[in-house]
């Protein structure tokens, strides 16, 4: 056996998750008359509680299923209420290779604009240090020139005060 042949762990995560929900899932009539195959619960506890898959998996599976296009989710759920997903279609070898190409780069673009935010972040504060530099430099000018102007100088310097 070859690397090429040994399936990821996190397949074989969704490819199950997606199992169940699709043997659980039933056909609803939508809008317009519209026939599609929907699986109604709570994805957390599916995978989670009736998998007994850890805690983290939930947004890698949930995120992978998606990315591969295999559900879609119609309605979110909350609380009590449960979400609404499509069955798409199930996972299979190829659309995971190119779902996990997409999320690698997802993960590339989500680091550099983490960067870029840093770096903006820092820019501004330093913009906002040198502006109030440069307010205080320009309230010192005026009272400079008003105390020129007037031969007096401003009460707030104290200096001149007989």
């Amino acid at each position: 056996m070859n690397d090429n042949d040994v399936t990821p762990v996190m397949f074989d995560h969704c490819q199950r998750v997606y199992q169940v929900m699709s043997n659980e899932a039933q056909v609803k009539e939508v809008e317009g008359g519209v026939k599609m195959v929907v699986w109604e619960g709570f994805l957390t506890r599916l995978i989670q509680e009736r998998l007994g898959l850890a805690v983290p998996y939930y947004s890698s599976i949930r995120g992978h299923l998606t990315r591969m296009n295999c559900i879609r989710q119609m309605r979110r759920g909350g609380g009590n209420s449960p979400s609404q997903w499509e069955m798409l279609k199930p996972p299979t070898k190829e659309l995971f290779a190119n779902a996990e190409a997409t999320g690698n780069v997802r993960q590339r673009q989500r680091e550099s604009h983490t960067q870029q935010i840093a770096d903006l972040t820092r820019r501004v504060s330093k913009l906002e240090k040198n502006e109030q530099t440069l307010i205080s430099t320009i309230v010192e000018l005026q009272r400079t020139l008003e105390e020129h102007v007037t031969g007096k100088s401003h009460p707030d310097t104290g200096a001149g005060a007989a």
